[in-house]
């Protein structure tokens, strides 16, 4: 900050020449800043997303958004010496000219002091993962939908059409003063500059959270608080609320149906939003850009028809970053039954409704809670009342 950085040793890996060496790195980062990953002088065998295994693909760097892990194999192939692992951030952080360092060490290295290397950001060389998903036979770039999955993959969950399918678009929603001071409405909210205040949503629904947990005390909950569905059974916004409202976003699918998801970036701030999902991983199946005129209409009528390519062995993950001003189709095989929450990792997009919830199956097919579990839901005070000079429920009415 200003210059200044901390003076904490840094991180050092040793490794052996001739030897080759495992890593996972992992995203744990909750801020809309990307990074990318390298270490100087080696590629980078990618062989696994989040835990699951990839045919391996080799590379210069690996884009990083939070939630995101990634195995890689490093050939310790080099001259023995001591080389810079980098850490950067990049896209709309890039200005920042922010990055962290390790250290890799060969086995009989001297123990030298490196030059600090500075803020590199490498823009000709072969990423995984690229900023804005730029994957297009002009770029080196690898998205992640180009990788290809070695777990199997059930004829169904690649068919033409799924059994279910939902568009979410996500972005912002921006208040006024008025809308937030003089309607006794107390809107979630983040204030990303002094004069802007902002609320999250999915499909214009900025996701509220239930008062007790849905899966142990799912008749707790007020219907009142829940998106109602329209015709065509999605959750909307209540009639009258305008195109904006804050309510419970439940997604109900089938047990044991493909459902698929086409994820829209509607904002315009060009963040890449890193989506993860509870309870399931999921299969990528397409992503890219809206290009030439590009609508959301014509990406849901090119997976419906067929002229959209989709992988037929696709990779296998549960985070997934989606381009800014841009798509990305993912399916699941909803075999696991339960309320799961799926939402943006941006920490402060995430809490202020770019969230929802995926009820896979019936209350009867998901497990009981047991005798006794303990339940919770709103603390209402009591309220002391002078004129009867005693407490009383406070209301909300």
């Amino acid at each position: 900050m200003d210059g200044l950085y901390a003076e904490t040793p840094l991180y050092l890996f040793r490794v052996r020449q001739g030897k080759n060496y495992r890593f996972r790195i992992v995203g744990g980062m909750c801020t809309s800043c990307a990074y990318k990953f390298s270490i100087s002088h080696h590629t980078l065998l990618v062989i696994a997303v989040d835990g699951c295994p990839v045919e391996p693909v080799r590379v210069n760097s690996i884009d990083m958004y939070g939630g995101e892990r990634y195995d890689f194999v490093l050939e310790a192939s080099e001259e023995v010496r001591s080389y810079w692992i980098h850490v950067e951030a990049i896209g709309n952080c890039e200005e920042l000219q922010l990055y962290s360092l390790g250290i890799l060490r060969y086995s009989g290295a001297k123990s030298q002091f490196l030059d600090d290397p500075g803020y590199t950001s490498h823009h000709d060389e072969k990423v995984l993962n690229p900023y804005n998903g730029t994957c297009s036979k002009r770029h080196e770039g690898v998205c992640i939908h180009q990788l290809i999955g070695l777990e199997p993959v059930a004829h169904r969950v690649t068919a033409q059409d799924p059994d279910v399918s939902f568009s979410l678009r996500f972005g912002f929603h921006t208040f006024s003063v008025e809308d937030l001071s003089q309607h006794r409405e107390y809107e979630t909210y983040f204030e990303p500059s002094s004069n802007r205040r902002m609320s999250s949503v999915v499909n214009n629904i900025s996701f509220s959270f239930p008062s007790s947990p849905l899966l142990s005390q799912r008749h707790d909950v007020k219907q009142s608080v829940v998106c109602p569905k329209g015709q065509d059974g999605a959750p909307r916004c209540p009639l009258g609320s305008g195109s904006y409202c804050q309510c419970l976003h439940i997604i109900q699918i089938p047990l044991c149906a493909v459902a698929q998801f086409i994820l829209i970036d509607k904002g315009n701030g060009g963040v890449n939003h890193p989506f993860h999902l509870h309870g399931y991983s999921f299969y990528v199946i397409a992503m890219g850009t809206f290009e030439n005129g590009q609508t959301e209409d014509d990406i849901i009528e090119g997976l419906h028809r067929g002229t959209l390519e989709i992988s037929k062995n696709p990779p296998f993950r549960d985070t997934i970053a989606v381009p800014a001003s841009g798509y990305t189709v993912i399916r699941i095989l909803a075999r696991n039954p339960g309320y799961w929450f799926f939402h943006c990792h941006v920490l402060y997009h995430g809490t202020t409704g770019m969230a929802l919830v995926l009820q896979v199956g019936e209350d009867s097919d998901m497990p009981r809670p047991p005798p006794g579990f303990p339940k919770c839901g709103d603390y209402v005070p009591a309220v002391y009342d002078e004129k009867r000079r005693t407490f009383s429920t406070y209301s909300m009415g």
